[in-house]
């Protein structure tokens, strides 16, 4: 029998290759995939003006342009401060009168049904507070995107319960502005899933019994965890009970769900 080295030296070559190539692939993969997340929230936070505090992947690679990138808004303050520090102003009050309290929410059973019909002392200046709140409710505070919602809807008829509404809610800005959104991702790729939680209130609204949906959209793995976006509004419908209002959320939140997993798609590719 005739033995070929050069032959089977090639063959043993080329499989090397072949397999030096595929984790290659994978490496460059799992990498796309955090610096597609990275980057996102880069954006993100970028425009919220509060890029220090935002923990993300320690990846080597990607380390030094997220701090390089990030290098020129170090010394701006997050919406927060703005925010309170803008109801402050319009107030003309002091930060320092603002009292501590644990939820953003002012309870409806502690609203005195004639102060409804009379006119609030903020409402030639609300839409100003309630949009800065708004948009630090969106980038990077969803615990504060109910509070801010129900002020947004009364913006046209604004009242004494909602400048009551509007101080208890920048009080727990003012005292809770070190809260932050973080992530990690510490997997491949293809341990990554879409994860997507959704319920309801039932009829929270006092005035029109009507139910709230809240949503929340992330993408999840045995060691990362990635907010991607989330939702709060008023239903449109009265609901006749939880059940009702829950099917109502939970197809709301799929709507969410479905432009989510196309938006990662697009990032990562073959997810």
């Amino acid at each position: 029998m005739t033995v070929y080295p050069k032959l089977w030296t090639n063959k043993i070559s080329m499989s090397t290759k072949v397999i030096a190539r595929q984790r290659h692939l994978e490496k460059r993969k799992r990498s796309n995939c955090r610096k597609a997340i990275q980057y996102f929230y880069l954006f993100q936070t970028v425009a919220g003006k509060n890029p220090k505090h935002l923990i993300l992947a320690k990846s080597k690679s990607s380390k030094n342009k997220f701090k390089a990138a990030t290098k020129g808004w170090q010394y701006m303050c997050g919406h927060s401060k703005e925010a309170v520090q803008h109801y402050c102003t319009c107030a003309g009050i002091s930060p320092d009168s603002l009292r501590k309290v644990k939820t953003p929410n002012l309870d409806d059973h502690e609203v005195n049904p004639a102060e409804l019909e009379l006119t609030g002392e903020l409402s030639s200046q609300s839409a100003s507070i309630v949009l800065k709140a708004l948009y630090t409710a969106r980038m990077n505070r969803p615990d504060i995107l109910h509070a801010v919602n129900i002020l947004a809807r009364e913006v046209t008829r604004w009242s004494k319960v909602c400048d009551r509404r509007l101080h208890r809610l920048l009080c727990y800005l003012h005292h809770h502005s070190h809260y932050v959104l973080t992530c990690f991702v510490g997997d491949d790729v293809s341990n990554l899933r879409l994860a997507l939680y959704s319920d309801a209130s039932f009829a929270d609204d006092l005035q029109t019994s009507k139910s709230c949906t809240g949503a929340f959209l992330a993408v999840v793995g045995p060691r990362s965890f990635v907010p991607l976006t989330w939702i709060c509004k008023k239903q449109s419908a009265v609901s006749h009970s939880s059940t009702e209002a829950e099917v109502i959320a939970l197809d709301t939140a799929v709507r969410v769900g479905d432009s989510g997993f196309f938006i990662l798609r697009q990032c990562v590719g073959g997810v």
